[in-house]
């Protein structure tokens, strides 16, 4: 059996048919999850349940304190093997946004291979794929956000402000601000849908970049002061363990966001 099922690639027309037709679905993305993960799953699920589609939010991790203000009461769940392995085996489908690598699925994974659920991937990451029979891979999109907009969209979805919010926050994550490469016209033509939709940019650049806890204000200041220098000056580098960051009250995601 090949290991590597990167072929088995659908359309945005495809999968929004499939999603038409499908019901009792569970969504996931990476542990330590970021706003694209995020957004995306919600805008999606948001829009689905409209239809009235069974949707369930299932995580390996639970949301960030700073994306807390996306998500409404009970709308994710963090999962537990005992009380959620049955969901996911009972489930039509199992569908993981912006996952990056199969390891990243953490203490679900298991579980999500184990299932005779149909295992869908929507990313624009490009990896050895053994586990998912139907993927919407798009390496040249910004970010999973944008191909969830393509897939609501397919579906005759209207973007409205309760879709474009989590839509948006995950432009912003995965575009650093609208500044990497992969902004694109196009990236700007729906980013000014979403805001005409209604979202306010400056309430999500608050809520995004200047309400970190103190204790991760005082992670980030002591990674800083660890930086070492290297190649006469050209590379500077910071080793952070999980000790140190667990000690400090922080997870691993708060050392990738210092290296951002």
């Amino acid at each position: 059996v090949s290991m590597n099922r990167t072929h088995i690639r659908t359309s945005v027309g495809d999968l929004a048919a499939y999603f038409a037709g499908a019901d009792r679905l569970i969504f996931t993305t990476h542990l330590t999850p970021d706003a694209d993960g995020l957004g995306s799953e919600l805008a999606l699920a948001r829009h689905l349940k409209r239809s009235g589609k069974n949707v369930k939010i299932l995580n390996c991790s639970s949301v960030p304190e700073d994306m807390r203000f996306l998500v409404r009461s009970g709308e994710i769940t963090t999962f537990l093997k005992d009380k959620h392995t049955q969901e996911i085996m009972d489930a039509q489908a199992v569908v993981a946004f912006d996952l990056g690598a199969t390891g990243r699925l953490g203490k679900m994974e298991h579980v999500v291979r184990s299932t005779p659920a149909k295992k869908i991937l929507i990313d624009h990451h490009l990896f050895d794929n053994d586990i998912f029979d139907l993927a919407l891979l798009e390496p040249e999109k910004s970010s999973s956000a944008e191909i969830t907009y393509d897939v609501i969209r397919a579906m005759g979805g209207t973007i409205d402000l309760e879709l474009a919010e989590p839509l948006y926050v995950g432009f912003v994550q995965d575009t650093g601000s609208f500044a990497y490469n992969s902004t694109s016209p196009r990236v700007h033509r729906i980013a000014a849908e979403l805001l005409e939709a209604g979202v306010n940019t400056h309430r999500f650049w608050r809520k995004m970049n200047c309400q970190k806890s103190i204790s991760r204000v005082r992670l980030t200041g002591h990674s800083m002061s660890r930086i070492a220098m290297s190649c006469d000056g050209r590379v500077a580098s910071v080793k952070v363990d999980l000790e140190s960051l667990r000690h400090r009250g922080g997870e691993a995601r708060d050392a990738f966001e210092d290296v951002q």
